[in-house]
């Protein structure tokens, strides 16, 4: 039975989180109404509670990388030896923006991390954005704060034939765009591969 990515509670909890990133928890029994908006007021979001923060260091990754600077406005810290896929035109026109495979072993298909665009469909805020991920097979697990970018956080629905633990942002240059970044993996999620996820940083 595969091994879910990500355990679920009221907010999104890493299970499988390494000592590349640090958590603190805002909840909304410590801080005021307006401190914890304020905490993802950058897309207007309405939901009062816990908000799972997390900074990414460079120096405590588990793996020598590299970062790697998209034209959306972000960066992500991947390992030297991962495989950088090359994007055909059609991959792109499908709003693929980067793909990284880990170093092929046993496992077919090669787990690895997969960026990606869309229109937002009409969704301004965060929450609107997650109901249109439970609409379209995935389960909207809440808001995290990645290194300063507010986020969906989502995973594959039960049944589906591989895990997905991603996270959704809007485009951080100012376009009307959502950003996908997404773990595929079948198996329990090597340290590494959840740590590229998580060093999305602007």
């Amino acid at each position: 039975m595969r091994r879910r990515l990500f355990r679920l509670g009221t907010v999104l909890i890493f299970s499988v989180m390494t000592s590349a990133m640090t958590a603190t928890t805002i909840s909304a029994e410590s801080v005021s109404e307006d401190e914890t908006t304020a905490a993802v007021q950058e897309n207007e979001t309405e939901t009062i509670g816990e908000i799972e923060t997390y900074e990414f260091t460079e120096e405590s990754a588990p793996y020598e990388g590299t970062w790697i600077d998209l034209d959306e406005g972000f960066k992500l810290y991947v390992p030297t030896e991962w495989e950088i896929v090359s994007l055909s035109e059609q991959q792109k026109k499908e709003g693929i923006l980067f793909q990284v495979l880990m170093p092929a072993e046993e496992e077919e298909p090669v787990p690895g991390i997969l960026v990606k665009t869309e229109i937002t469909g009409g969704k301004t805020t965060l929450e609107g954005i997650g109901e249109k991920l439970n609409q379209t097979g995935y389960v909207y697990n809440g808001l995290v704060r990645m290194n300063d970018i507010p986020c969906a956080a989502y995973t594959a629905n039960e049944g589906a034939q591989e895990d997905v633990v991603g996270i959704a942002f809007f485009d951080l240059t100012g376009e009307e765009r959502l950003i996908k970044a997404e773990a595929h993996c079948f198996a329990e999620a090597p340290s590494e591969l959840m740590t590229v996820l998580m060093s999305i940083t602007p």
